[in-house]
């Protein structure tokens, strides 16, 4: 979190951190968050303050506008289908749930592996919604 490139995007944003400790005393980790709902962007940080997980919203929904894509340094896939072919292409692994044709859950998710962290893409009646950057624990 005290990281130069963190530590400016939280200023250029004027983003408070907020501290999510283990109220229940059920051994869970604390966390921390960070999160412009104007540039529609969602931080969270691990217990050791090491930015873990990067929420993108690609649409206005949950109070957050959609993230500026011009701004993104990742793919942005407007399909299902498309996140597919292209990990079918590139090799890339993914897990994926196609759910059920006609189901609101049909083609909703896909998560790409690239070693280190992965990417998942939510869809939502065949749109793109979210996209969700996470490091992976073990990189």
């Amino acid at each position: 979190m005290k990281d130069d490139d963190i530590l400016e995007i939280l200023e250029h944003y004027d983003i408070t951190v907020t501290y999510d400790f283990d109220r229940t005393h059920e051994n869970i980790d604390d966390l921390y968050w960070a999160a412009t709902e104007a540039a529609g962007i969602q931080f969270r940080f691990n217990k050791d303050q090491i930015l873990d997980v990067v929420f993108l919203y690609m649409v206005h929904r949950e109070g957050f506008e959609a993230v500026d894509r011009t701004l993104l340094d990742v793919p942005i896939f407007e399909s299902f289908d498309e996140a597919q072919q292209t990990c079918l292409m590139k090799n890339i692994p993914f897990k994926a749930n196609p759910g059920e044709l006609g189901t609101p859950g049909h083609k909703w998710w896909i998560k790409l592996d690239f070693g280190g962290h992965t990417a998942h893409y939510q869809y939502k009646e065949g749109q793109l919604i979210m996209i969700t950057l996470g490091k992976k624990a073990d990189a």
